[in-house]
């Protein structure tokens, strides 16, 4: 199937750029009276990038705290499965934070709500191609221990 064949192959940082490319061509067609205030904007924009760099680094950190690999490509080369730290909360906090980047994004290129329709095309590309394939991965090769693990904590938040 073709499809099947999208699973594990964009990396989500390519994802990323093309759903704030797609915001922000959105952004500039869309004439509309409604738009988030200007002085709210900046302020959205920091909020989300930072509270989603702070969610991709604490994710990667626990990964390397766990000696394990982090390239999304290739879940069948991890080493260990990692629960602890922000994985107590979130078991994607790297695609947590790429979301609430994209989303501080759309707010501040002025919020019209079709520019968080590539955002919502993020997150559907990112279960159906990256997050199954590499759950499917993970519980081939931990078990029980990773079914456990997905009855605690939630895919997203």
């Amino acid at each position: 199937m073709v499809l099947c064949s999208l699973e594990l192959k964009v990396p989500p940082v390519v994802l990323v750029a093309a759903a704030a490319s797609g915001t922000y061509c959105i952004a500039n067609r869309v004439e509309s009276e409604w738009k988030i205030p200007r002085g709210v904007r900046v302020p959205a924009l920091i909020l989300g990038g930072a509270a989603g760099l702070l969610s991709m680094l604490a994710g990667v950190r626990e990964f390397g705290r766990a000696s394990t690999t982090v390239n999304p490509t290739t879940p069948g080369a991890c080493s260990s499965l990692v629960s602890s730290g922000i994985y107590g909360y979130t078991r994607n906090p790297m695609y947590v934070g790429m979301l609430l980047c994209l989303l501080g994004w759309s707010a501040f290129l002025g919020g019209h709500p079709y520019t968080f329709f590539p955002p919502a095309l993020f997150v559907a590309y990112l279960n159906k191609f990256q997050i199954l394939p590499e759950e499917r991965t993970l519980a081939k090769i931990f078990g029980a221990e990773f079914d456990t693990y997905c009855s605690v904590v939630r895919r997203w938040l």
